[in-house]
Protein backbone atom coordinates (compact mmCIF):
# COMPACT_ATOMS: atom_id res chain seq x y z
CA UNK A 1 0.00 0.00 0.00
CA UNK A 2 2.84 2.20 1.09
CA UNK A 3 4.64 1.71 -2.29
CA UNK A 4 1.66 2.51 -4.47
CA UNK A 5 0.77 5.21 -2.92
CA UNK A 6 4.21 6.61 -3.42
CA UNK A 7 4.11 4.87 -7.34
CA UNK A 8 0.88 7.66 -7.24
CA UNK A 9 3.34 10.36 -7.13
CA UNK A 10 6.05 9.36 -9.84
CA UNK A 11 3.12 8.95 -12.12
CA UNK A 12 1.85 12.59 -11.87
CA UNK A 13 5.15 13.04 -12.51
CA UNK A 14 5.35 11.17 -15.95
CA UNK A 15 8.00 8.68 -14.39
CA UNK A 16 6.93 4.64 -13.04
CA UNK A 17 7.93 2.20 -10.60
CA UNK A 18 9.68 -0.51 -12.77
CA UNK A 19 10.77 -2.64 -9.93
CA UNK A 20 11.14 -2.61 -6.14
CA UNK A 21 12.54 -4.46 -3.31
CA UNK A 22 13.71 -3.75 0.29
CA UNK A 23 16.17 -3.99 2.93
CA UNK A 24 16.41 -3.92 7.01
CA UNK A 25 19.61 -2.89 6.95
CA UNK A 26 20.58 -3.91 10.72
CA UNK A 27 24.39 -3.01 10.15
CA UNK A 28 24.41 0.58 10.88
CA UNK A 29 24.40 1.89 13.91
CA UNK A 30 20.89 2.50 14.06
CA UNK A 31 19.26 0.27 11.94
CA UNK A 32 16.48 1.43 8.97
CA UNK A 33 15.02 0.25 6.13
CA UNK A 34 16.07 0.46 2.70
CA UNK A 35 13.67 0.43 -0.50
CA UNK A 36 15.64 -0.08 -3.93
CA UNK A 37 13.73 1.58 -6.67
CA UNK A 38 13.93 1.42 -11.10
CA UNK A 39 12.50 4.43 -12.38
CA UNK A 40 11.10 5.47 -16.05
CA UNK A 41 11.94 8.73 -16.77
CA UNK A 42 13.58 11.76 -15.14
CA UNK A 43 12.48 12.49 -11.51
CA UNK A 44 14.08 15.12 -10.04
CA UNK A 45 15.99 14.50 -6.55
CA UNK A 46 13.54 16.93 -4.73
CA UNK A 47 10.70 14.91 -5.90
CA UNK A 48 12.21 11.63 -4.76
CA UNK A 49 13.26 13.16 -1.15
CA UNK A 50 9.19 14.29 -0.61
CA UNK A 51 8.33 10.75 -2.31
CA UNK A 52 10.45 8.92 0.40
CA UNK A 53 9.26 11.58 3.31
CA UNK A 54 5.39 11.34 2.43
CA UNK A 55 6.19 7.02 2.28
CA UNK A 56 7.96 6.83 5.60
CA UNK A 57 5.20 8.86 7.16
CA UNK A 58 2.44 6.30 5.57
CA UNK A 59 4.18 3.68 7.92
CA UNK A 60 1.39 3.77 10.65
CA UNK A 61 2.59 0.62 12.70
CA UNK A 62 2.36 1.97 16.08
CA UNK A 63 5.67 0.53 16.62
CA UNK A 64 7.32 2.01 13.42
CA UNK A 65 6.28 5.59 14.37
CA UNK A 66 7.67 5.42 18.17
CA UNK A 67 10.67 4.33 17.06
CA UNK A 68 11.09 6.76 14.28
CA UNK A 69 10.13 9.66 16.43
CA UNK A 70 12.59 8.51 19.37
CA UNK A 71 15.13 8.10 17.08
CA UNK A 72 15.87 4.18 17.78
CA UNK A 73 15.79 3.69 14.06
CA UNK A 74 17.36 5.94 11.51
CA UNK A 75 15.78 7.31 8.56
CA UNK A 76 13.84 5.48 5.33
CA UNK A 77 16.63 5.67 2.32
CA UNK A 78 15.62 5.54 -0.80
CA UNK A 79 18.25 4.06 -3.22
CA UNK A 80 17.13 4.86 -6.87
CA UNK A 81 19.23 2.38 -9.35
CA UNK A 82 20.19 2.63 -12.90
CA UNK A 83 18.15 1.20 -15.83
CA UNK A 84 18.15 -2.42 -16.11
CA UNK A 85 19.28 -2.91 -12.73
CA UNK A 86 16.41 -5.58 -12.21
CA UNK A 87 16.91 -7.68 -15.35
CA UNK A 88 20.47 -7.97 -14.22
CA UNK A 89 19.09 -9.23 -11.32
CA UNK A 90 17.21 -11.89 -13.02
CA UNK A 91 20.32 -12.74 -15.24
CA UNK A 92 22.24 -13.43 -12.20
CA UNK A 93 19.30 -16.31 -10.80
CA UNK A 94 18.95 -17.29 -14.43
CA UNK A 95 22.76 -17.97 -14.33
CA UNK A 96 22.66 -20.07 -11.23
CA UNK A 97 19.68 -22.07 -12.00
CA UNK A 98 16.63 -20.35 -11.58
CA UNK A 99 14.04 -20.25 -14.38
CA UNK A 100 12.46 -17.15 -15.31
CA UNK A 101 9.15 -18.02 -15.08
CA UNK A 102 9.66 -18.91 -11.67
CA UNK A 103 11.93 -15.63 -10.39
CA UNK A 104 10.00 -13.26 -8.85
CA UNK A 105 11.57 -10.18 -6.88
CA UNK A 106 11.44 -10.47 -3.65
CA UNK A 107 9.91 -7.51 -2.06
CA UNK A 108 12.35 -8.04 0.96
CA UNK A 109 15.59 -9.37 0.66
CA UNK A 110 19.02 -10.20 2.78
CA UNK A 111 20.78 -11.95 0.08
CA UNK A 112 24.07 -10.93 -0.29
CA UNK A 113 24.52 -11.31 -3.47
CA UNK A 114 21.46 -8.99 -4.78
CA UNK A 115 22.01 -6.63 -2.36
CA UNK A 116 25.54 -6.61 -3.98
CA UNK A 117 24.33 -6.19 -7.23
CA UNK A 118 21.65 -3.26 -6.26
CA UNK A 119 24.54 -1.51 -4.37
CA UNK A 120 26.65 -1.25 -7.51
CA UNK A 121 23.97 0.04 -9.49
CA UNK A 122 22.88 2.23 -7.16
CA UNK A 123 22.79 5.94 -8.33
CA UNK A 124 20.88 8.36 -6.33
CA UNK A 125 20.85 8.08 -2.41
CA UNK A 126 17.76 10.16 -0.58
CA UNK A 127 16.89 9.67 2.92
CA UNK A 128 13.49 10.89 4.46
CA UNK A 129 12.86 14.09 6.29
CA UNK A 130 9.16 12.96 7.93
CA UNK A 131 10.49 13.20 11.46
CA UNK A 132 13.12 15.57 11.09
CA UNK A 133 12.58 17.86 14.27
Amino acid sequence: MVIQKGSKLLSKLKAELIDFTSHADLMSQLGHYIIYREIKGEVEERVVSECCSEMDALFLDRGHVVSRRSNSIWTLEFQIVEKGTFKKILEHFMRHGFAMSQFKTPRCTTNKELLSILNLCTIKRVYSTAYAK
